[in-house]
């Protein structure tokens, strides 16, 4: 009955067959649009695909960008630091072998200043001993003198007339005397008194004969020694007589004078 039913749907009209075939067509029609690929929807999401890759793209780009200039930025920081502490370095090195050199140079200079301390300190000693020598020698030399302070000075002045009244007056022979009698400057310009007499004597025992005698004459005078004893006019003055002392012993002198006031 089956292949009667074919055969008869087969064997039906032309217009039976015409309106199957449209029916077919038509809904092959209807069925069409829902395999179109340009649907809107289908156009927004591949739009914003693009879109969103572009702006991805972009992003990355931009970033990228930013990062390569902060780098370069950074690194130019680093290197212009870099170049400072190499700098830096050098003026340290070279600070350091000023420094050495400093520290070298000194060492030497103490060494030389120690050296010239020796032998300022050696010359010093023997300064000394050398102005010790020369003052021995020079009070070895006044040994046998006097000096009479005191004696006004006159152009037409005898000494040793002056020295042998001196003798007459503390009572001793003038014979004691050499010839030899002078005025030496004075040791300070500034004093206004007149320049000493120094008497050279025959023997350190005449000095000390004339030293003892004066010395007596003062303690039984009720006068001191002064120029009327001499035979001076006018006002009198202490006249004193001492040891010619050499200037250094002189100078030691006085200080041990003043001291002792």
């Amino acid at each position: 009955m089956g292949q009667k039913r074919n055969r008869r749907d087969l064997s039906s009209s032309p217009e039976d067959a015409g309106s199957q075939v449209d029916h077919i067509t038509q809904r092959k029609k209807l069925q069409t649009p829902m395999l179109n690929v340009s649907s809107p929807s289908h156009i927004d999401e591949s739009l914003l695909l693009v879109i969103n890759s572009e702006i991805q793209s972009s992003i990355d780009r931009s970033l990228k960008t930013v990062i390569e200039t902060a780098l370069n930025r950074e690194f130019e920081s680093l290197k212009i630091e870099i170049n400072s502490l190499k700098d830096l370095k050098c003026s340290l090195e070279f600070l350091g072998d000023e420094y050495d050199k400093i520290k070298s140079d000194l060492r030497a200079s103490e060494e030389r200043v120690k050296s010239l301390t020796n032998s300022n300190e050696a010359m010093q000693a023997r300064v000394e001993e050398l102005s010790h020598t020369l003052n021995l020698a020079e009070q070895h030399s006044r040994e046998t003198n006097i000096e009479i302070n005191g004696i006004p000075e006159n152009k037409t002045e005898n000494l040793t007339n002056i020295a042998k009244q001196l003798c007459t007056t503390i009572s001793v022979s003038p014979l004691i005397m050499e010839t030899s009698c002078t005025r030496v400057r004075k040791m300070n310009s500034s004093v206004n008194r007149p320049r000493a007499i120094v008497v050279k004597l025959s023997s350190i025992r005449s000095r000390d004969e004339i030293l003892a005698a004066v010395s007596k004459f003062k303690n039984n005078q009720s006068e001191k020694l002064n120029t009327e004893h001499l035979g001076f006019s006018g006002a009198k003055t202490p006249v004193y007589v001492s040891e010619h002392l050499s200037p250094y012993l002189k100078a030691l002198h006085t200080r041990t004078r003043h001291v002792a006031r």
